[in-house]
């Protein structure tokens, strides 16, 4: 699987439990967009940038990478190789 395909799944995990846990999700269309999904769960929403660990594994608990910075996310949710997901920012669930 290539980059691309499995950051396209990655989103549609993290996508999965959000809707499993009752929120109404939208994904981006362009690449460009401020945040990869948008929950709205009655007058809540969330910007959601999914993320791959870095390589090290998960940041720990409250720190962001640099890189993860530059997106205008409400949380990150960092999905590992065996597609548990790590929240930072606002844990949704």
């Amino acid at each position: 699987m290539n980059d691309s395909n499995k950051g396209a799944y990655k989103e549609l995990l993290v996508a999965a439990v959000l809707t499993k846990a009752g929120w109404d999700v939208y994904r981006a269309v362009s690449p460009a967009a401020l945040c990869d999904l948008l929950a709205v769960k009655g007058l809540r929403t969330l910007r959601i940038e999914v993320k791959s660990p870095v390589k090290k594994g998960l940041p720990k608990s409250g720190t962001l990478p640099k890189a993860w910075q530059r997106h205008q996310a409400d949380t990150y949710a960092a999905v590992a190789d065996d597609n548990t997901v790590a929240w930072y920012g606002v844990n949704p669930l």
